[in-house]
């Protein structure tokens, strides 16, 4: 999918991504991982992945192989940063569809 907006977007933004790690003194994040993905600014409601319905103000479409979990936190490219809802892996196993993975953010 990323191939195909690449070439009608040929400037897709960075994102950065630290994993969310608990610790004592309450939640951390590790060190952010860039990724080159499409933002889509729309409001939204959806399940996250204990079946809570939440409201998403950003969805990140991001190449496969992209890891991610529930909780991350996310850089967009104004530097505002969100909190990673849940993450859906989208793929046609094996048939020509655009294979991607979304993040679905607050």
């Amino acid at each position: 999918m990323l191939a195909v907006l690449a070439g009608v977007m040929p400037d897709l933004p960075t994102v950065q991504i630290g994993e969310r790690v608990e610790t004592p003194y309450g939640p951390a994040y590790g060190p952010p991982t860039s990724v080159t993905a499409y933002v889509e600014a729309r409001r939204r409601r959806v399940l996250d992945l204990d079946g809570v319905e939440a409201l998403s103000e950003t969805t990140v479409y991001a190449p496969t192989g992209t890891e991610c979990g529930q909780g991350a936190r996310l850089t967009l490219p104004g530097g505002q940063a969100t909190t990673v809802i849940a993450v859906r892996v989208h793929h046609g196993a094996g048939a020509p569809t655009p294979d991607h993975v979304e993040i679905v953010c607050q």
